[in-house]
C-alpha cells in the first residue's frame, strides 16, 4: 500500500511517498509565505492593496462630494465657473485628459480674493469668512467660499466607535484646548480662528465632529437670512439649503455585502442567515439546552424533561445576554429543590462551571422595549416566514422589525421610533457625555456581525423538533421529512421519530466501534519490522495477544471506572474484534470508515417500507464550503484532481499559499499516476501560525545564526590552510556549531558557566590565533584561572592579551600573547 508522508509549514513543504517499505519519490519545496515584509514587519499583501484602495476611494468620495457642490454652487451663481469648465475637470472623456480649471477668477475665488468683484476685498483664510458670515451679509461668492472649504474639511462622524486610536483623538480634544474653545464660540470656524489661528497655532491639526460642521452651517445660513426650518421629511424646505447640505454633511450608506454572503450548507440556494436574527438565537438556544443532562444518584445521566426546558428558555435565555453555565446550575437547583451535578466541565479552582453560553441578546432587548406581547410572538416565530408572519407591534412583525435595526440608519430609526412605536429618545452617557439617542438605535449598536451556516429556511424547519428534544444532529435529519412525505407527515410522525432515534443511537455505537478499531490499526501501522506482524498475511486471523490488545484498546477508549459500568462490554469486544479482522483481510489495510447517518435512516426506512423521494438534511454536508472536484484531461481520460482551496471561514493568507502549493504537488502526483484513491496520506502541521512579531524574532535569530556559520565558515577555512588538513568544511560546520555549545566540566568553573550567553556571534577576524592560544592554554585563563568556554572564545568577553606588557617588552608575537577574560 502506497503512503504518502507530508511536512507541510508556511513557507516549505517536504513529503516522501513509498510503497510498502519502498521509498519512491522525495521532495522539498519551497515557496514565499503569503505575506509581504515592510518597514512595520510582515503583513499580508490583500491588506496592503486593500488599505491602499480605502485610500483610494477616499480621495475620490473627497473629489465626488466637491464636484457636487462645485455643481450647485454655478447653479446658484455662488462660484466663478462655468458647467462646461467643471465637466472638463469632472467627467472623462475618452481621449481626453482630464483638466483642472484654469480660471483666473476661479483661482482667486481659491486663494479667498475676491478682488476680481466690485468693492471687493481679499481675505487672509476663509476662517476669516466664515467668521464674518455669523454677523455680516456676504456676497454670493464669500457664501460659496465659505461652502466649500466646509466641504474640504467636513468632520468625523461619531458611529459610537470605542477603539483606542478614536478615544485618543477625542481625549485630544481636551488637551488641545478645541472644547474649551468650542464652549467660548458660537461655531467650530469662529473657534478654530479665534483660539488657534490667532495664537499661530494650527487649526487643521484638531479632530472636529461632522455634527459641529452642520450646526455652523446652519448658523451662517440663518444670519445670511436664509430659510433653515425643516418640513414634516425632515428635509430643509429651501432647496439650495438642502442641496448643500446633502453635497456636504450627507453620507451615502455603506454598499450592501450580500454578495458576498455564502449560501447554507443545507439549502444550497440560500443564503445563510445573520447572527443577529431572532430565528438564529431561538435556534441556537435550543440546540443548548438539549445537550444539558444531569446526573442522578446512581451517577447516570438524564436529560431535561420538556417543562423544565421550556421554563430554562423562558426564564434564563430570554432574559440574559451571555452567561456563565453556573447560572443554569442554579436555576435547575432551585427548579429541583435541590443541588446536582451536571454534564459540564467544572473549573478545578473556582469549582464552578465556568462554560460560557450565548443567550439571546436581540430577543431580550426587544422584549425589554415591547413587553410581554412580543415575547409571546417570539415562542411561536419560526411557525411563519417573512411574507405570513402576524404584526407583533404597531402593524410590525418581528422580522419589520429586525430588518430595520439591520438595514437602516440611525436617523430612520430614530424616526421610526418615535412616530411609529410611540418610544421617545432616552440619555444615555456616550463619550462622556449625555447624549439623547433613540432606544432602537441602542439595539441596533449591540447587533452581533457575522452570518450562520445555516439559511433561515433551514433553521426554521430545524427548531420544531429541537423544541421537542431531539439533539441537533436528530433534529437536522428529521428536519426534511415534513418538506418529502407532505400529507403523510401527520401519519408517519411517530414511527419515523422514533426510527431516526433509534438509528442515532445504533450510528453512534457504530462510531465508537470504529474509533476503537482505528486506533488498534494506527498502533499496528506504527510498528516497524520485524514486529510488523501481518505484513501482506491477508489470510491471518486474530489470535489471543490481538485479543488483548482489543480489551485494552476499548478499556482505554472508555476509561477504567466507565468501562467497568458499561454493561454490554462482551458485545463492545465481539464488535470491534470483528472489524479489526476486516482490516487484516483488507489488501489495502485501510482505516475503517463509519456508515452515515443518512445511509443507515435510509436502511431502516427500506426495511418499514416508507417511501421517500427526495434527499435529506445531515449535519456534516458541506456542498458550499468545500469545492468540487476538478476534471484533467490526460490523453482523452478524465481524472479527478484538487480544487481550488477555498474556504471561508478562513482568510490567513499564510494558510492559504500552503494549501495552495499543497494542492498543485497532490495533483501533480494524481496526473502522474504515483497516487490514487487508496493511497494513505499523512500530514504533518504546525499546530498554529506564527504572528507578526514572532515571525520578526524568528527571521532576526535566523539571520544572527546565518551570520555566526560563516564565521565558523571562515574559521574552518583558515584551519584546513594552516593546518594542510583533508576536512570537508561544510560538512563540518554542524558538527562545530554543536561543539561549541559544549562547555569545559571542571568542577569549580560550572558556577561560572552557569548564567553565559550561549552562542555568541564570532567577533574575532582572526579566529585561528584565539582558537590556538585557548587550545595551547587548554582552555584556562591565564590570570583568573578560570575555565574559558568555546562559546566564550569567541565573544567578546575573551580578549587576546600580551603575556608581558608591550610597555615592558615590544614582542607582538604570538609566543608573547594569551587568551583572556577582559573583564
Amino acid at each position: 500500500m502506497k503512503k504518502l508522508g507530508i511536512d507541510l509549514g508556511s513557507s516549505s513543504l517536504g513529503w516522501s511517498l513509498r510503497d510498502g517499505n519502498i521509498f519512491k519519490k522525495k521532495g522539498v519545496i519551497t515557496f514565499s509565505s503569503g505575506m509581504v515584509k515592510g518597514q512595520g514587519g510582515y503583513s499580508s499583501p490583500t491588506k496592503d492593496r486593500r488599505e491602499a484602495r480605502s485610500k483610494r476611494r477616499l480621495i475620490q468620495a473627497r473629489k465626488y462630494r466637491k464636484w457636487e457642490l462645485l455643481k450647485v454652487l454655478i447653479e446658484n451663481k455662488n462660484v466663478p465657473l462655468t458647467i462646461e469648465e467643471l465637466e472638463q475637470w469632472s467627467k472623462y472623456k475618452k481621449g481626453q485628459v482630464r483638466k483642472f480649471p484654469e480660471n483666473e477668477k476661479f483661482k482667486k475665488w481659491l486663494s479667498s480674493d475676491f478682488t476680481y468683484l466690485q468693492n471687493g476685498e481679499k481675505y487672509k483664510n476663509p476662517y476669516e469668512l466664515r467668521v464674518k458670515g455669523l454677523d455680516t451679509k456676504l456676497s454670493d461668492h464669500e457664501l460659496g467660499r465659505v461652502l466649500y472649504h466646509l466641504i474640504q474639511r467636513r468632520g468625523y462622524k461619531d458611529i459610537g466607535e470605542t477603539d483606542k486610536e478614536t478615544q485618543n483623538q477625542i481625549d485630544r480634544r481636551d488637551e488641545s484646548g478645541l472644547k474649551e474653545a468650542l464652549e467660548n464660540n458660537r461655531t467650530l470656524g469662529e473657534a478654530l480662528k479665534k483660539d488657534f489661528l490667532d495664537k499661530n497655532k494650527r487649526a487643521r491639526n484638531e479632530y472636529p465632529f461632522r455634527n459641529e460642521y452642520e450646526n455652523e452651517l446652519i448658523e451662517i445660513f440663518k444670519s445670511q437670512g436664509i430659510d433653515t426650518s425643516k418640513d414634516k421629511n425632515n428635509n430643509y424646505n429651501d432647496t439650495f439649503l438642502q442641496s448643500v447640505r446633502k453635497a456636504i454633511i450627507w453620507q451615502r450608506p455603506l454598499r450592501s455585502q450580500k454578495g458576498t454572503i455564502g449560501k447554507c450548507s443545507l439549502e444550497t440556494n440560500s443564503l445563510r442567515c445573520p447572527l443577529s436574527h431572532p430565528i438564529f438565537e431561538i435556534y441556537r438556544a435550543w440546540a443548548f439546552i438539549n445537550t444539558i443532562k444531569y446526573f442522578d444518584e446512581d451517577n447516570k445521566k438524564i436529560t431535561l424533561n420538556q417543562n423544565y426546558r421550556n421554563k430554562l428558555f423562558k426564564d434564563v435565555f430570554l432574559k440574559k445576554d451571555k452567561f456563565k453555565f453556573e447560572d443554569i446550575k442554579k436555576y435547575l437547583d432551585k427548579q429541583f429543590g435541590k443541588k446536582l451535578g451536571y454534564n459540564y466541565p467544572l473549573d478545578s479552582r473556582t469549582g464552578k462551571y465556568e462554560t460560557s453560553v450565548s443567550g439571546m441578546p436581540l430577543c431580550k432587548e426587544l422584549v425589554t422595549l415591547f413587553g410581554v406581547e412580543l415575547e409571546n410572538h417570539l415562542l411561536e416565530l419560526e411557525k411563519y416566514s417573512e411574507n405570513n408572519a402576524p404584526k407583533a407591534i404597531k402593524n410590525y412583525s418581528i422580522y419589520d422589525i429586525w430588518h430595520a435595526l439591520f438595514d437602516f440608519d440611525d436617523d430612520y430609526l430614530e424616526k421610526l421610533s418615535v412616530e411609529k412605536f410611540g418610544i421617545q429618545n432616552v440619555t444615555r452617557k456616550i463619550n462622556k457625555k449625555d447624549v439623547e439617542i433613540s432606544p432602537l438605535v441602542l439595539i441596533k449598536k449591540k447587533l452581533i456581525t457575522g452570518y450562520a451556516d445555516l439559511s433561515l429556511k433551514a433553521i426554521r424547519k430545524i427548531i420544531p423538533f429541537l423544541k421537542k428534544g431531539f439533539m441537533y444532529n436528530e433534529a437536522v435529519m428529521l428536519a426534511k421529512f415534513p418538506d418529502i412525505l407532505g400529507d403523510n407527515w401527520n401519519k408517519l410522525e411517530e414511527e419515523i421519530t422514533n426510527l431516526v432515534h433509534n438509528t442515532s443511537k445504533k450510528y453512534s455505537y457504530k462510531k465508537e466501534i470504529v474509533a476503537i478499531t482505528n486506533k488498534l490499526i494506527e498502533k499496528h501501522k506504527g510498528l516497524e519490522y520485524p514486529e510488523n506482524f501481518a505484513y501482506k498475511d491477508y489470510d491471518y486471523i486474530l489470535d489471543e495477544s490481538d485479543e488483548s490488545e482489543i480489551f485494552m484498546a476499548c478499556e482505554g477508549f472508555f476509561g477504567d471506572k466507565t468501562w467497568q459500568n458499561t454493561t454490554n462490554r462482551d458485545e463492545y469486544i465481539t464488535d470491534v474484534g470483528l472489524l479489526y479482522q476486516e482490516y487484516f483481510s483488507d489488501h489495502k489495510r485501510s482505516f475503517r470508515e463509519v456508515p452515515t447517518l443518512t445511509n443507515l435512516i435510509k436502511e431502516e426506512l427500506n426495511r418499514q417500507n416508507i417511501k421517500i423521494d427526495g434527499e435529506l438534511y445531515h449535519h456534516s454536508m458541506k456542498k458550499n464550503v468545500y469545492g468540487s472536484p476538478v476534471k484533467y484531461n490526460k490523453n482523452g481520460v478524465e481524472i479527478d484532481v484538487l480544487p481550488e482551496p477555498r474556504i471561508d471561514s478562513i482568510k490567513n493568507p499564510m494558510f492559504n499559499k500552503s494549501m495552495s502549493i499543497l494542492r498543485k504537488l497532490i495533483n501533480e502526483l494524481i496526473i502522474n499516476g504515483d497516487i490514487d484513491n487508496d493511497t494513505e496520506i499523512v500530514v504533518e502541521v504546525a499546530r498554529e501560525l506564527n504572528d507578526n512579531n514572532k515571525r520578526a524574532a524568528i527571521e532576526r535569530f535566523q539571520n544572527q545564526r546565518k551570520s555566526k556559520r560563516e564565521k565558523y565558515r571562515e574559521f574552518l577555512n583558515e584551519f584546513k590552510n594552516q593546518e594542510n588538513s583533508s576536512i570537508n568544511v561544510e560538512e563540518s560546520i554542524p558538527v562545530f556549531e554543536l561543539w561549541t555549545e559544549q562547555v569545559f566540566t571542571d568542577d569549580d568553573a560550572k558556577s561560572e558557566l552557569k548564567d553565559l550567553p550561549a552562542n555568541d556571534i564570532l567577533r574575532e577576524k582572526n579566529a585561528l590565533k584565539r582558537y590556538e592560544l585557548w587550545m595551547e592554554q587548554k582552555g584556562v585563563c591565564m590570570y583568573t584561572g578560570k575555565m574559558i568556554s568555546i562559546t566564550k572564545l569567541f565573544s567578546n568577553e575573551i580578549d587576546i592579551a600580551h603575556t608581558i606588557p608591550r610597555s615592558l617588552l615590544p614582542d607582538t608575537t604570538i609566543a608573547n600573547q594569551t587568551v583572556s577574560l577582559a573583564s
